[in-house]
């Protein structure tokens, strides 16, 4: 909680003495609340999770849909050379809660894209009408994960990447991600 805090002071201090304008200054503390409050939210489904108190508010959804609006949202934001590719079986509807399958959606590809400098992800869905199952994959051309964390990579603050990248995070994604798939 507290990395977020400290630069948000440095960014009042700093607008303060006049070193950097008022606009500048507020747009940093705006990045860095929202971030705190991300943490925040994430810090509590961790809590909701652990204590098998995580609500779902399921619907009937077509899960392509779903899934082209949170890849059509990620693109918009790409700042790198990749490219997200979407390779979808039949658009089948099913029950879910549309705003925590998003979270795990955006959290899978955001993970592809903060570890992929350039090149493809990809998005698939299988739909096995026989065992009645809907198998979603992400992969990508990235890096991949590295051997020592694999068996721990569904754990709270594993957050290791290659030795090559500086890439942040809170360790605690891919955790999210399990007990909301968990709980559907």
């Amino acid at each position: 909680l507290k990395s977020p805090i400290q630069p948000i002071f440095g960014f009042a201090e700093l607008a303060q003495s006049g070193d950097i304008d008022q606009k500048e200054a507020w747009d940093g503390v705006t990045i860095l609340a929202k971030k705190l409050q991300d943490l925040a939210n994430d810090v509590l489904d961790v809590t909701r999770i652990e204590s098998n108190r995580l609500t779902l508010y399921q619907e009937k959804l077509r899960i392509n849909e779903l899934i082209l609006e949170t890849t059509r949202m990620l693109k918009t934001g790409l700042n790198k050379n990749i490219k997200i590719i979407e390779e979808l079986d039949e658009d089948i509807e099913i029950t879910l809660d549309r705003t925590r399958i998003e979270q795990v959606l955006r959290n899978i590809i955001n993970n592809s894209i903060k570890f992929t400098e350039n090149g493809i992800i990809k998005v698939r869905t299988l739909v096995n009408k026989k065992s009645d199952e809907l198998l979603v994959t992400v992969s990508d051309t990235g890096l991949g994960i590295p051997e020592e964390i694999l068996p721990n990579i569904f754990g709270k603050f594993v957050t290791k990447g290659h030795e090559s990248e500086n890439q942040g995070g809170n360790g605690l994604g891919l955790f999210l991600c399990k007990g909301i798939v968990f709980a559907h």
